[in-house]
């Protein structure tokens, strides 16, 4: 397990435990069976992570997603870097995808390093931390990391406000 565990109501009464492993899966459980309801993989890239806890509220979970290549970014042999962070939303009962957030455009080639290795961006804008639920607003609020690589974005090292219902940026 690699996030808390969040214990939720469904709005029609069952009960699950919700968490996500160390390759971005996320499991809903029964609490008194252990028996997994279901399963949904929350990458958005191969290198995928989920490092702050999933948010509950009105059947739909929140997932905040990061990314390992930050581990390996400064590397000069590394093609740097493709992958960025973002939010899924996710439908409680069935873990049907419902929208996504990404942190930024998919990366393009920016140049190259000393090492002669293409650099791509932008990338990065990890979202490590829990999204926080504004039910009067309709919103959800994430924390950003940096960029990776090039150009720099606006949505980086930010607070963030999502439209819970579409995922739109606020």
């Amino acid at each position: 397990i690699r996030s808390a565990i969040t214990a939720i109501t469904l709005n029609d009464g069952r009960k699950l435990l919700v968490f996500a492993d160390s390759m971005a899966s996320i499991f809903a459980v029964d609490p008194d069976s252990l028996e997994v309801v279901w399963q949904e993989a929350a990458r958005l890239y191969e290198t995928s992570v989920i490092t702050g806890s999933i948010s509950y509220y009105n059947d739909r979970l929140f997932v905040p997603v990061s990314s390992y290549e930050v581990a390996v970014s400064g590397s000069p042999t590394h093609v740097c870097c493709k992958s960025h962070g973002g939010v899924i939303a996710l439908d409680a009962a069935s873990g049907a995808r419902l929208w996504e957030w990404h942190g930024t455009a998919d990366a393009t080639v920016q140049g190259q390093n000393s090492a002669g290795m293409d650099l791509y961006g932008p990338s990065g804008v990890s979202v490590w931390s829990t999204p926080a639920i504004d039910a009067k607003r309709n919103r959800i609020y994430i924390g950003t990391a940096e960029n990776l690589s090039h150009p720099a974005t606006d949505t980086s090292d930010a607070v963030v406000a999502l439209d819970m219902d579409s995922g739109e940026l606020i």
